[in-house]
């Protein structure tokens, strides 16, 4: 399987594109969000003052029956024991919160350091048990409602094992490792700067506009409470220090065989002010506690709706690209609306849920 990033997949989910897709605890001079043990978040009650963020509806919303000539996904089994009736209305005000900010974005920015963990990289500390990443990267986020997106990886460092002569190190990476992903709503623009071209590709007019939220990982932009728990396991793992913080952890399942192909399981942490990801920890499908494979997200510098004047004075709007110099433009064939198999289609069997 092509390995693809997380944020490549944000972008992705702009265009509703079908694509192939940390609890291990982070080292203190990596300068992520740091987790517990090895891989096992606690399940815990909600804490003692937690602010309370709206009326609960209990109960995890079912999937509804499909079209006679559609079969059934298959339901994967839930990987953790049951919930509570209390963790259950907790999650759900959660969830409702969080789809009540979401709403309220009509432009987002933000910068972004990823840190990937792979069992090719460093072995972990005998003594913490703590891991150093295999590679770090740095970017930036751009978004604006419907249907426009900028992901854009934009420096990268790859892990040295230490030798005789120096100890372990990260080197910056070449250039051709970079990558950039931008979408205006009717194409999708994808940087390789290996081959210096732009692979332009047209996106049919039923994968457009405000169906961006339904792409592959809702986890970024576009959380929509009944629609999560339909597609996702989902509990709440919010650590007690954590909790103090003011923060609120989410951890997500997939519930079908189309989702679990591209990840084992996300962790999202929402800050308690704006009630949006500030941190995102994503497990490949290929993950196991043996054999880690993950990837932290930390998000900085989020700006919710800034001033439109910060787009009149940029001398194009971001989900334009600029081609570079010497490098090509190639367009590619329309892309088919396809889903992976195993995953219902936007909007089918999840009930009604427009707004």
């Amino acid at each position: 399987m092509r390995r693809r990033s997380l944020l490549h997949l944000a972008c992705v989910a702009f265009c509703t594109l079908p694509s192939q897709l940390a609890a291990q605890q982070l080292g203190p001079n990596q300068g992520g969000p740091v987790l517990n043990g090895q891989g096992q978040a606690p399940v815990i009650q909600v804490p003692a003052g937690q602010p309370q963020v709206g009326q609960p509806q209990i109960g995890q919303p079912q999937v509804g029956p499909l079209a006679p000539e559609t079969p059934q996904p298959q339901i994967l089994p839930c990987p953790f024991e049951p919930i509570d009736a209390e963790h259950e209305a907790y999650l759900r005000q959660l969830l409702e919160y969080w789809e009540s900010s979401t709403d309220q974005i009509q432009r987002f920015h933000c910068s972004f350091t990823q840190w990937e963990f792979t069992v090719f990289g460093p072995a972990p500390d005998p003594t913490t048990g703590e891991h150093k990443a295999t590679t770090m990267a740095r970017g930036e986020i751009k978004y604006e409602l419907p249907d426009k997106g900028y992901v854009d990886f934009s420096a990268k460092w790859n892990f040295v094992a230490a030798t005789a002569e120096e100890p372990d190190h990260y080197v910056v990476a070449p250039d051709v490792e970079l990558n950039r992903f931008i979408t205006d709503g009717t194409h999708t623009y994808e940087f390789n700067f290996a081959e210096q071209i732009v692979n332009k590709v047209e996106l049919p007019p039923e994968m457009r506009g405000r169906t961006i939220a339904d792409g592959p990982i809702p986890f970024i932009f576009g959380a929509e409470a009944d629609k999560m728990q339909a597609r996702y396991w989902i509990r709440v793992v919010t650590p007690p220090e954590a909790a103090t913080a003011g923060e609120y952890w989410l951890e997500a399942f997939p519930k079908f065989l189309g989702d679990r192909a591209e990840f084992h399981h996300v962790r999202v942490i929402l800050d308690g002010e704006e009630f949006l990801p500030i941190a995102l920890e994503v497990y490949d499908a290929d993950h196991t506690d043996q054999a880690p494979h993950f990837s932290t997200y930390k998000f900085e510098d989020r700006r919710k709706n800034p001033n439109n004047s910060l787009f009149i004075i940029q001398r194009r709007p971001f989900y334009e690209p600029s081609i570079p110099s010497g490098w090509q433009m190639v367009e590619r064939p329309l892309i088919s609306p396809e889903l992976p198999q195993g995953q219902p289609r936007v909007g089918e069997g999840l009930g009604p849920v427009e707004r």
